[in-house]
């Protein structure tokens, strides 16, 4: 099924069978850059809320500033998620 022109050469030229008995398929393999940047994505947001939550109590508005910080943390937070989901879904190597 998925023979490359090489073997099928090679095998004509020396006079032997060159397909195996079971054929080549594609394998697939994870994605890790993409896991290893969501992993360090969702650090860096977790680590970005744990900060901010450290210094809200001397802003003048800790409550609005706690929900900014909240929403842009929730919403990195699940880009990075997606990522690793994403980079760990197998791809199809050609």
């Amino acid at each position: 099924m998925f023979y490359s022109l090489e073997k099928q050469m090679f095998g004509i030229a020396l006079g032997v069978q060159c397909f195996p008995a079971y054929p080549e398929v594609p394998m697939r393999q994870r994605n890790m850059r993409i896991v290893i940047v969501g992993v360090v994505l969702l650090i860096l947001a977790l680590g970005f809320f744990v900060f901010m939550r450290s210094i809200a109590s001397t802003s003048n508005g800790p409550v609005s500033l706690m929900q900014t910080v909240g929403t842009v943390t929730g919403v990195v937070s699940s880009i990075s998620v997606v990522m690793i989901i994403a980079g760990l879904i197998r791809k199809r190597r050609e």
